[in-house]
């Protein structure tokens, strides 16, 4: 099983689309619906979790 990278950025919010920008930059292909908290990309083992960013802090101490 190959490990996937978990990335958290806000889902929406005054940084949710510069981040988002900069990922697609990279060449990153995001797909998420509306309401989905958990993204595959596509072309790397890379999950993004789109979270409040209260919430980011909590996810990185839990190891999510």
């Amino acid at each position: 099983m190959t490990e996937r990278l978990r990335l958290a950025i806000q889902s929406k919010g005054r940084l949710a689309e510069n981040s988002r920008d900069l990922l697609r930059k990279c060449g990153l292909q995001i797909a998420a619906r509306n309401g989905e908290l958990l993204c595959r990309l596509s072309e790397l083992p890379v999950d993004l979790l789109l979270v409040r960013d209260d919430d980011i802090p909590t996810l990185v101490r839990d190891g999510v």
